[in-house]
């Protein structure tokens, strides 16, 4: 969606439509919504390591039926996978999981 603004008349584009994103997996769809790989078993093939404002995380590279997809993930998942990179490729099943105090997180089963 563009708008024009009254003032100057110029296009103004949403910052989705200017945003450059590098790709870190060529090829594999980038899911920014895990609520889509939420109790779906991915076969993990690899990820790299992170930083962001809010800690540690990873970008991996995993396979949902048969696709190569990529995605952003921290918390206990990160943690997980920092454990078992050796043991890459492995299939997971990604799972939510609502801790004592009732937060919710992803954990892999």
């Amino acid at each position: 969606m563009k708008t024009k603004t009254k003032e100057s008349q110029t296009e103004i584009k949403k910052f989705s439509e200017v945003a450059k994103i590098e790709p870190i997996y060529e090829g594999a769809q980038y899911i920014t919504d895990k609520e889509q790989l939420k109790e779906k078993t991915l076969v993990f093939r690899e990820f790299t390591e992170q930083e962001g404002s809010n800690g540690r995380y990873a970008t991996v590279l995993a396979e949902l039926d048969g696709k190569q997809i990529s995605f952003s993930i921290g918390g206990v998942v990160f943690d997980q996978l920092i454990k078992n990179k050796e043991r890459l490729p492995f299939e997971a099943l990604l799972t939510e999981v609502k801790s004592k105090d009732g937060k919710l997180y992803y954990t892999l089963q």
